[in-house]
């Protein structure tokens, strides 16, 4: 602590505010040569917009190229700036938006009519990013990975309406409507009235706008009503009748939108994407599967959690080849049901994992053996075929089988096994994908299978987090199915730009490194040298080649290495250093001001 009497000497403002200054650097020194904006530079070049510059008609003012402001949008959605006002003013006070656009300002306007007049266009898009980012990364889309999450949609969790409360607001507003067109026959006939007559139709037009979207919600509420088994009513939301009320992981309920993402597991890059209208997640891996088959080639692998274990999926899956590591029923906690030998019975201390409802075994502890068409019991025996029918079920039809035992009157299961005392034999039905399960639920069971599974959730679940994290897509700014499928469209062409980057950034820090290895090495051959012509010259040239060529020289190269420290040294690699001539202080003013303007103040 500096001493009471002793005057603190303060540093001085390094520029005058005032002062008028000759600036001698370009943008591009101002932005180093390893940073996200020069590799989005790179990318979009290699993106063909032939497609987008044929909207242009090329009359009047001479246009943005679509390049521009279509990588400050994916730019700004990477960095957490979503908003059009927010890039907006990011082009004027951002000198990484400043070097991508040459210093160009483009207005919030321009930004609104650029995502309507492109959306179509989004999809071809995220197609040549998705191709571009697999290049780089030497990515062959082997193995993918299948997720869902919900974002939620612009809508007030408080407005909704169910089917028969639509239909008395219908009635309500015909009412209305009719009031309306009767009081407007009546002033026709009156001149006088003309400018009331102008606005009774205004009235009626809204009306029945509003009557148009009432009708609509209510089929929407019919819809959803049907494939509901629960009798309680289907709410839809009011702001966005395409959203749906589902339950958040933090706990209550809000309209959301469903979307899913498939993830090549070997390089992270989305290539696939979809929101999710009236269809579940279950729906979604066939029409993901083909897409990316037609970008990339068929994938070998895919991995999902247990919601995408339907037999459809099972069934689409086998057919084309690809192996599915999907856990079933009977993978959860440690169930022993798979076994080498159904024929033998369970040891006794796997009967308390095998898997139970209401207390008793479950279908899912019964194995069915394709080669002889029966089902084993835990006990080891055989469960005979009795009949098979076509079962009706949400997804559509389905066979079914049924199977019943023969020995359970005398089975030292039957109490954990049987619900009904007057039963006498176990019934056991299971449909016509069962075979697939078990197939499955064995490889799940190998290591190869646990390998390859353990893969899904850094791959899926990375991109969700920095999707919601740091991109800050909680929740859609737009309204509607086909605005929001575009909207997740742009979120997913900026994740695969910021994966993209990757290799470019590595690419480039490896070359800086070198570059300064060599320099350095170069400088201390130099310092080398001149310290040898003269002896007289030799003491003060070591010092100063220690205290500052060869500080400056190992201080450049611990920055641009990538070599892990020894965590017993401060600084593992640089050679201590001279202590350096104190620095004056800046004022504390100086940092309180600092501190404001940061958080806002």
């Amino acid at each position: 602590m500096a001493d009471e009497n002793e005057k603190i000497r303060w540093a001085s403002d390094p520029v005058d505010r005032d002062e008028k200054l000759l600036v001698g650097f370009s943008l591009g020194e101002l932005v180093p040569q390893d940073h996200a904006i020069r590799s989005f530079d790179e990318l979009m070049n290699e993106v063909d917009w032939s497609d987008w510059e044929s909207v242009y008609e090329g009359t009047g003012q001479p246009p943005i190229h679509p390049k521009m402001v279509a990588g400050a949008i994916l730019y700004g959605l990477v960095i957490g700036l979503r908003s059009s006002r927010e890039l907006e003013d990011a082009t004027e006070h951002r000198v990484d938006f400043q070097w991508y656009l040459s210093r160009r300002t483009i207005d919030y306007s321009t930004f609104l009519k650029f995502r309507k007049r492109f959306g179509g266009q989004l999809p071809k898009l995220s197609g040549q990013l998705a191709k571009i980012a697999q290049k780089r990364l030497g990515g062959q889309g082997k193995t993918l990975v299948i997720d869902g999450t919900m974002i939620r949609a612009r809508s007030d969790r408080y407005k909704s309406n169910t089917a028969a409360q639509l239909a008395e607001k219908m009635a309500v507003l015909e009412v209305e409507i009719s009031d309306l067109l009767a009081e407007i026959d009546t002033c026709d006939d009156n001149e006088e009235l003309v400018e009331k007559v102008a606005q009774l139709q205004k009235e009626l037009a809204d009306q029945e706008a509003e009557l148009t979207d009432l009708r609509r919600m209510k089929e929407k509420a019919e819809l959803r009503d049907k494939k509901k088994t629960r009798k309680k009513p289907t709410r839809v939301p009011t702001g966005d009748p395409d959203s749906r009320i589902l339950q958040n992981k933090d706990g209550g309920c809000a309209p959301n939108y469903q979307v899913t993402a498939t993830v090549d597991a070997d390089t992270g890059i989305i290539v696939d994407q979809e929101v999710l209208g009236e269809n579940n997640e279950v729906d979604a891996i066939k029409t993901s599967v083909e897409r990316c088959t037609e970008l990339l080639g068929r994938p070998e692998e895919l991995v999902a959690d247990q919601g995408f274990g339907s037999g459809k999926n099972l069934k689409m899956l086998a057919e084309a080849d690809i192996d599915a590591y999907i856990p079933q029923a009977r993978e959860t906690g440690n169930c022993k049901a798979l076994r080498k030998d159904l024929t033998k019975p369970l040891p006794s201390d796997h009967i308390a994992d095998l898997p139970t409802y209401g207390g008793f075994f479950s279908k899912e502890a019964f194995v069915y053996d394709s080669e002889c068409d029966a089902l084993y019991c835990p006990s080891g025996q055989q469960l005979s075929r009795l009949r098979s029918q076509v079962d009706v079920r949400g997804s559509g039809p389905v066979r079914v089988v049924e199977y019943q035992g023969k020995t359970c009157a005398a089975c030292s299961l039957r109490s954990l096994c049987i619900r009904s005392k007057k039963a006498a034999n176990r019934t056991v039905i299971i449909d016509e994908y069962a075979s697939l399960r078990t197939e499955v639920a064995v490889r799940m069971r190998s290591d190869e299978g646990q390998a390859v599974y353990r893969r899904r959730a850094p791959a899926i679940e990375t991109v969700f987090g920095h999707v919601k994290a740091v991109m800050n897509v909680r929740y859609f700014f737009y309204r509607g199915l086909e605005a929001v499928q575009r909207e997740w469209d742009v979120v997913c062409c900026a994740s695969r730009g910021r994966r993209a980057r990757a290799t470019a950034r590595v690419r480039r820090c490896w070359r800086s490194t070198l570059s300064s290895a060599r320099c350095c090495r170069m400088h201390a051959r130099s310092r080398t040298r001149a310290c040898r012509s003269t002896e007289t010259s030799m003491g003060a040239c070591g010092a100063v080649e220690t205290g500052a060529s060869r500080g400056h020289s190992f201080q450049t190269l611990a920055r641009c290495t990538t070599r892990p420290a020894d965590p017993s040294l401060d600084h593992p690699i640089s050679p201590p250093n001279p202590s350096p001539k104190p620095r004056p202080l800046a004022h504390p003013h100086q940092y309180l001001s600092l501190a404001g303007h940061l958080s806002g103040s």
